[in-house]
């Protein structure tokens, strides 16, 4: 339409909030609810609020970020109430997951990305039947996020900073490892560090350290043809290698100071121990 069928007038202005055109001289409304078919756009009105129409999309929200708009036709004039949550048992547990993973994560300092990847690891698990704690599934998943991107995030930075024990997490972990399959989330220079850094506090003589060192390294090198990092947390692997290579030496610790320094339990350091004894045919008499 090019003219203004009351007045005759070609003059027309287009309130883009209301989607309306209406003539500029004497107000007739020509088009009325028109649909904006121009690209998004972004920006910020004079107030600072986002001008933004809507949202991307995000995995690691519940529902996908979508939500239900229900309106009330009880009344003469439509009436927009509230957005509901329409929300499945599981996404409210991907709602409490994801609020608990976004403070430890918040807390330790690492990239706010691992987010996504904890949530969507936990869509993962829950299509697979995972049943477990939230708290503890969620530290685990963000310690198996850090362990891929080699981030500095040991295990007990993350209990630290959550309500989870040992005993939990391990748990949880090993239950989520099996179930994806995880193996090799670990690099040869993490085994190391985390070797140097149980044997580094230990007081031997520099001589023995090297030998410890090399004898280590030799017991992560037979353990990995083995598999024996699958589906376990290396720390714990690492501190029950020192321990064991202590022994050879004839060097008197108790585990449970391996254990304080490594910062799992003395009971773990036990059983790994039991392990490296079965699985890499050593044999100690004390």
């Amino acid at each position: 339409m090019d003219k203004c069928p009351v007045c005759g007038s070609s003059e027309f202005i287009y309130d883009e909030h209301k989607g309306t055109v209406y003539c500029a001289k004497c107000g007739y409304v020509m088009i009325d609810h028109e649909i904006d078919k121009g690209p998004e756009w972004r920006g910020v009105d004079k107030n600072g609020r986002s001008l933004s129409r809507a949202s991307p999309v995000s995995a690691s929200s519940p529902g996908f970020n979508l939500y239900v708009d229900v309106i009330s036709i009880n009344k003469p004039k439509f009436r927009i109430i509230p957005s509901l949550s329409l929300f499945s048992p599981s996404e409210r547990n991907i709602m409490m997951l994801r609020s608990i993973a976004k403070q430890i994560i918040a807390n330790v300092g690492l990239p706010e990305s691992i987010l996504d990847e904890v949530v969507l690891n936990y869509r993962l698990l829950t299509k697979m039947g995972y049943k477990g704690r939230i708290k503890e599934t969620a530290v685990a998943l963000i310690y198996i996020a850090c362990r891929k991107r080699n981030l500095p995030c040991t295990m007990k930075d993350l209990l630290k900073n959550s309500d989870v024990d040992v005993k939990g997490f391990n748990k949880a972990y090993m239950h989520i490892a099996n179930l994806m399959n995880i193996k090799g989330i670990y690099n040869d220079e993490q085994l190391i560090n985390m070797t140097l850094k149980i044997v580094n506090v230990i007081n031997v003589n520099s001589n023995i350290k090297h030998r410890l060192m090399l004898l280590i390294r030799d017991m992560i090198n037979k353990g990995k043809a083995v598999s024996l990092f699958n589906g376990k947390t290396f720390t714990s692997t690492i501190a029950a290698m020192v321990y064991l290579s202590l022994l050879i030496y004839n060097i008197k610790i108790r585990q449970r100071e391996i254990a304080s320094i490594a910062g799992v339990t003395d009971v773990t350091i036990r059983n790994r121990y039991n392990e490296l004894l079965k699985r890499l045919n050593f044999r100690v008499t004390i």
